[in-house]
């Protein structure tokens, strides 16, 4: 072997021998986020079925506790007989017999939940009463407004006319944990001055809104 060969051979020999310690990285344990190797992950799940509620209520209600009643009363000619709500009364061209009384309503709402109450058909020709069939003038007479006012025992205090131009009145509310109220109502009566004698009679519709 020559000089040269023997150098030669000495360095491989010598490659040979360092390579033998050169130690077997896993280049996956030193940077484990190279996505080299996959790992499966378990996840963690639960579910429950819910109860959600609502119930839907009229808390409104309203019912007659007393009529409004003019009573008897003689004509002398056309005017009117008014009842107010807390009983007071004024005669024009009639004379009185019997003296008129005012309705009463009985409410009921939540406790200080504000309503308003209305009347279908106030406006023209007003709520009518009639003498049997009616028709004709002298057999019909006109309540052209509505007078209400809140008892103070159970409601707030609350005032209010009813009539062609303001066919609602707002504000009232009961204070009473029971949730039941009255309303006093008292109305003005319009008639003709040649009336057909007898009883007159009619009805109207009150509303209570929120």
């Amino acid at each position: 072997m020559s000089h040269l060969n023997k150098k030669t051979l000495g360095a491989g020999a010598a490659l040979v021998a360092l390579s033998a310690f050169v130690p077997n990285i896993n280049i996956t344990d030193k940077i484990p986020n190279l996505g080299l190797v996959s790992e499966a992950h378990a996840q963690a799940t639960a579910k429950a079925t819910l109860d959600v509620n609502a119930k839907v209520i009229n808390p409104l209600g309203v019912s007659q506790l007393l009529k409004i009643d003019f009573e008897d009363f003689a004509i002398g000619g056309a005017g009117n007989v008014k009842v107010a709500a807390d009983g007071a009364t004024t005669y024009v061209n009639a004379t009185k017999i019997v003296q008129a009384l005012p309705g009463e309503i009985k409410v009921t709402a939540p406790q200080n939940v504000t309503f308003s109450v209305s009347v279908n058909g106030i406006a023209a020709p007003g709520i009518l009463l009639k003498n049997g069939a009616g028709g004709a003038a002298t057999k019909t007479m006109t309540m052209k407004t509505l007078f209400l006012s809140a008892n103070a025992a159970n409601m707030a205090a609350n005032v209010g006319e009813i009539k062609a131009t303001a066919a609602k009145v707002a504000g009232f509310k009961i204070t009473d944990t029971a949730g039941t109220g009255v309303i006093d109502i008292g109305g003005n009566l319009h008639f003709d001055a040649i009336q057909v004698a007898g009883d007159y009679v009619g009805t109207y519709v009150i509303l209570l809104s929120l």
